[in-house]
């Protein structure tokens, strides 16, 4: 049986050059390495404002490019770990699950998963209005 190509282990990978295979692709999130946990502002079509929170070990930029001009970076905190800005983004989901969005997608591409109501981190200073009006996670967006 001809075998084109041995099983790699994950630190071959600095020893083929320009392998395309799926063992050499270095994509998806990597906890390993440097991450940001970033909190965006995303503009709803159909209602106020939405609030997303993430983590990526790439820009805001490359993490959305079809949505640019829906978003705005409120905060990003950077991480030298990636498992730790995961931790973070994890616990602010699980402390603000009261929050969550669930509607349509709003953002293009994948993403409208970490989406709330609410500006639960108090980050956009223009926030006031949602939470003055207290709308009521339950009932939201047609209440």
């Amino acid at each position: 049986m001809l075998r084109l190509w041995p099983q790699m282990e994950p630190s071959s990978r600095e020893l083929v050059p320009g392998c395309r295979l799926p063992e050499c692709a270095e994509y998806g999130f990597q906890s390993s390495k440097p991450a940001i946990v970033y909190y965006l502002r995303v503009s709803n079509p159909s209602g106020p404002a939405l609030y997303k929170i993430g983590v990526t070990n790439r820009t805001v930029a490359e993490r959305f490019p079809r949505d640019s001009k829906s978003i705005t970076i409120l905060e990003i905190f950077k991480f030298q770990k990636g498992a730790e800005a995961y931790a973070y983004e994890q616990r602010t989901l699980q402390d603000n699950a009261a929050f969550r969005y669930s509607g349509p997608d709003v953002l293009q591409g994948n993403g409208n998963d970490e989406l709330f109501i609410r500006d639960v981190l108090g980050l956009d200073p223009g926030d006031d209005m949602q939470l003055e009006i207290g709308i009521d996670p339950r009932c939201y967006p047609s209440c």
